[in-house]
């Protein structure tokens, strides 16, 4: 199986800005892979819903992906630029940098709309319909 970035991109922008469902944070307002009531980061999103779990919380996108395509036979991310994962990590860092509390506040999800759409245009990504 393998994760395009574009994929993943279209599956974070239904999550967050079509859906407008809440950044994932823990209770202590800290970014999670896998938050309470189900909710899940930007790369969390990304990741098939039978390999969350092997997520590594504390660990940027980058190292998640080499624990998933070791631990999860046959999974593959797409290489991108001129490390291959950089672009992960700038996915989650969209996420991560748009948390100002809860993530329901409005101006959140505008801010994140606004930097994944930025990250979009860096990566040559369209945004989805």
């Amino acid at each position: 199986m393998k994760i395009t970035l574009q994929g993943a991109f279209n599956k974070v922008w239904r999550h967050f800005v079509v859906r407008k469902n809440a950044v994932c944070v823990n209770s202590d307002g800290e970014c999670v892979y896998n938050g309470p009531k189900n909710s899940h980061c930007a790369f969390g999103i990304a990741t098939p819903v039978k390999f969350r779990g092997l997520l590594k919380e504390e660990t940027d996108a980058a190292e998640n992906i080499e624990i998933l395509e070791k631990a999860a036979e046959g999974i593959e991310f797409e290489r991108v630029g001129e490390d291959g994962v950089e672009a992960w990590n700038e996915l989650q860092v969209a996420h991560d940098s748009s948390l100002g509390g809860t993530g329901r506040d409005l101006s959140e999800t505008e801010e994140l709309k606004g930097k994944l759409t930025d990250f979009a245009d860096e990566n040559g990504l369209t945004i989805p319909k």
